[in-house]
């Protein structure tokens, strides 16, 4: 035999861990990042070529409802 033959000692094999018990996301965080994933409808989908597109879009919704909600609280206090 050579001088050069391996010895089981050497090698190096990890030491198995169970994880069955494990919660997965435990030590998960964003980091502050928000976001959510929807899925759009072919048809809207069509209409917005990007997110840019989506996000500006729903901040004009939102905008129209504040409007609206601050103008009905208005005449609610003046009538």
């Amino acid at each position: 035999m050579s001088d050069e033959t391996s010895n089981d000692d050497d090698l190096e094999i990890p030491e198995i861990r169970d994880f069955s018990g494990g919660v997965v996301g435990k030590y998960y965080s964003s980091h502050g990042v928000q976001g959510k994933t929807v899925i759009l409808d072919p048809d809207v989908l069509r209409e917005f070529p990007d997110s840019k597109a989506v996000n500006d879009a729903l901040r004009r919704v939102i905008q129209g409802r504040r409007r609206r909600r601050n103008s009905e609280v208005a005449h609610n206090q003046a009538g």
